[in-house]
């Protein structure tokens, strides 16, 4: 809940920010375009099969005929009515592959520990004050959500050491909400902020066999992406963006920059990183998230081809999740 405070916070700290920066004159953040965005189509026919390719063990093992009902996420909001039907469809759907052994408080427990767990749950959910900040109308509809999901078994213990085709089928929906804005096509989720940047950063090193990332921003990299990169053993290289004409990333894992960093062109920092042919990376923070989605109407977002991955912070949503261009 202090994080969630916290990035309330921030969101009306980066808002003011935004307002003053656009009297003075200094760099705006990336504009977004009204409508929903969409999940992009691979750039080539090899690299469509290849991500299919990739696909294929995880389709093998999780998929399951049956599912065809999508979420759409919508200014509305989602209807109780329709996330029960597609949870039953997604259940119906897992019914049909072989059962998964698994622990976890499912097997060899009596229907009155899983009905009193359940109304356990419910209250400590519905009375947080995360949810009685709502407004009445949001507050019903969420807490009948949690009531859908706690009251059912198969739905309340899920493991997602265990994934079958219903976790599949209910992370891929939540994973294509940030692709729809973002307009990447390859996503994840993690349990939270630093441990998806750490995940990434660890791809980054891996991929390049490079030990340096370059921060490019008025003023020293946020605390979290240093203890990242150290716990890594990375380092990290500090660069002010007024002197992206006299270096080169060349040799550097990738470079780190924020969303909407003071004085700090995103556009202009991804287009010297794919000059220098290395990625980009940006760590949306909690307030950032929550600034794009107070639009009054859905937005989306067109990414410089430099923008090669983004991780989501932890905060609004319980988990983080990360979109990015390339399978690697």
């Amino acid at each position: 809940m202090l994080r969630s405070l916290v990035g309330s916070e921030m969101c009306i700290r980066d808002r003011y920010q935004r307002r003053v920066r656009g009297q003075t004159g200094e760099t705006m953040p990336l504009e977004p375009h009204p409508g929903h965005g969409m999940v992009p189509p691979m750039h080539s026919l090899l690299q469509a099969a290849v991500k299919e390719l990739l696909e294929l063990p995880g389709q093998a093992m999780f998929g399951a005929p049956g599912i065809g009902l999508q979420l759409a996420f919508s200014q509305e909001g989602l209807g109780v009515h329709t996330l029960k039907q597609f949870l039953e469809e997604a259940m119906a759907a897992n019914r049909k592959k072989e059962p998964i052994i698994e622990s976890g408080n499912k097997y060899g427990v009596s229907e009155d520990f899983h009905s009193l767990n359940g109304m356990l749950l419910l209250h400590h959910a519905s009375s947080s004050r995360r949810v009685q900040a709502l407004e009445p109308t949001d507050r019903d509809r969420a807490t009948a959500f949690f009531e859908l999901m706690l009251s059912n078994k198969e739905l309340r213990n899920r493991n997602p050491l265990h994934p079958g085709p219903l976790d599949s089928c209910i992370l891929g929906n939540l994973m294509n909400f940030p692709k729809h804005i973002f307009g990447l096509p390859f996503g994840s989720y993690a349990t939270d902020g630093n441990e998806m940047l750490s995940l990434l950063l660890f791809g980054y090193k891996a991929r390049t066999e490079s030990s340096r990332v370059m921060w490019v921003g008025r003023g020293p990299a946020p605390d979290n992406i240093g203890w990242c990169a150290q716990r890594l053993g990375l380092e990290v290289e500090q660069l002010s963006p007024e002197c992206l004409d006299r270096r080169s990333a060349a040799g550097a894992a990738c470079v780190l920059s924020s969303w909407s960093q003071s004085q700090t062109d995103l556009s202009g920092v991804a287009d010297w990183a794919e000059r220098s042919g290395v990625g980009l990376h940006v760590h949306l923070l909690d307030g950032e998230w929550r600034d794009i989605l107070s639009h009054s109407q859905p937005v989306h977002y067109s990414l410089p081809v430099g923008i090669a991955s983004i991780s989501i912070e932890s905060g609004l949503f319980n988990c983080a999740y990360a979109v990015y261009r390339d399978h690697q």
